[in-house]
């Protein structure tokens, strides 16, 4: 066994891998070419829960650009705002995203990660019992097309990321306006019915290049840690 698989080989024991940070199939080195050779200016976080992909932007990627995280979780967006209240380019609106402009109930999840407007599908619920909804919550839904003038300028280009738990279609459906500027999109793909009526990732990537998006990256998110099959999977697509 030569010396850099044994030392990979301590460092799986760990949870750790090593890699070549370079390599082009590394996902952090290409959202980095990504973002610069699209020249994106705005990052819209939409499911921002903790800020968990916002940190990502701005310490794995290095995006120094303007961002905006969506989130409409009461409490989660409480310790999100002590984040951005550090960092003068990265705004916090305590909103959810749909295609409609009004109030609505969100079902709350133990973990909150898994909170969703729809209701949850067994599978989801086997596969992470944390997950099971434990409440719900009033919450404001606005459209991004409602929000754009006000937050988007005219000539940002715009790097859209959807982590909605099975909500992603209705944001697409009200933000038809704001994606003639969006360049690279980012949606949370179900690879079986996760949530009621949500549509599974073969129907959802048909759905992207039909409105002139092709798929670039794919990123696993989440797997039944029984069963280890994989459930949820990061997409990323570029405009064609």
């Amino acid at each position: 066994m030569n010396a850099k698989l044994l030392i990979r080989k301590i460092l799986w024991t760990l949870g750790i891998d090593l890699m070549r940070f370079r390599h082009p199939f590394h996902p952090v080195w290409q959202r980095r070419q990504m973002l610069a050779k699209q020249g994106v200016t705005l990052v819209l976080d939409v499911g921002a829960n903790a800020g968990d992909f916002a940190v990502s932007m701005r310490e794995e990627i290095g995006f120094r650009g303007r961002m905006i995280s969506f989130e409409p979780l009461n409490d989660v967006h409480q310790q999100l705002q002590q984040l951005t209240a550090r960092d003068a380019n990265w705004t916090a609106l305590n909103l959810a995203l749909g295609d409609t402009d009004g109030e609505s109930e969100i079902n709350v999840s133990a973990n909150s990660v898994s909170s969703s407007l729809l209701d949850m599908l067994p599978a989801h619920a086997d596969a992470a019992p944390t997950s099971i909804y434990s409440g719900r919550q009033k919450i404001t839904v606005r459209r991004l097309d409602s929000l754009r003038t006000e937050h988007c300028r005219p000539d940002d280009v715009i790097y859209l990321k959807l982590d909605t738990q099975g909500y992603e279609a209705q944001v697409l459906a009200g933000a038809a306006e704001t994606l003639a500027q969006v360049a690279v999109l980012q949606v949370e793909l179900s690879m079986v019915p996760l949530y009621a009526g949500a549509p599974v990732a073969t129907e959802m990537i048909t759905k992207l290049q039909q409105m002139g998006f092709t798929l670039a990256l794919l990123e696993p998110v989440f797997r039944d840690k029984t069963t280890h099959a994989l459930l949820q999977i990061d997409g990323v697509f570029l405009r064609s």
